[in-house]
């Protein structure tokens, strides 16, 4: 998966001649919204655009989809001497997201690291995402039907 992703965990957004990466892009939604974080001491991960806190980001979280200023800030702005320094307002939107804010693991230091926690060591295998996908389409494809 390395050659399909950026040294700091995204995915590449630029063309890529592959019938692999054709097939990845066509699920990467699904993919990122099954990452997490593990938060280190870095500035790769983007307070507003990464699920850090949940499973959703916080933009997604609060149904933003079209914002009028670049959200630029990174987890590592509210970080001080290792620990979180949560501003009142972002307090109040973890609190909406069904976040209680001082449950928040402090970070642990080092490098920011993407995860898939569908396994135990945190590394992406096909397989298990293979899974995920598939329960995700069955829910999405198989009409249910009523007694």
């Amino acid at each position: 998966m390395a050659k399909y992703t950026k040294s700091n965990g995204f995915w590449i957004t630029y063309y890529k001649k592959s019938s692999t990466w054709a097939g990845i892009r066509w699920v990467i939604d699904s993919l990122h919204s099954n990452t997490r974080w593990i938060v280190g001491n870095e500035r790769t991960i983007s307070l507003w655009k990464e699920n850090w806190i949940s499973n959703q980001s916080i933009l997604e979280s609060l149904n933003i989809q079209n914002f009028p200023f670049e959200l630029i800030s990174k987890l590592s702005e509210i970080i001080h001497d290792g620990v979180w320094v949560f501003p009142t307002a972002l307090k109040k939107i973890q609190l909406y997201m069904g976040v209680d804010p001082e449950s928040i693991p402090n970070p642990m230091g080092g490098s920011d690291r993407r995860i898939w926690p569908h396994n135990l060591n945190g590394n992406f295998t096909v397989t298990s995402a293979y899974n995920i996908l598939r329960n995700i389409l069955r829910k999405s494809i198989i009409p249910r039907i009523s007694s």
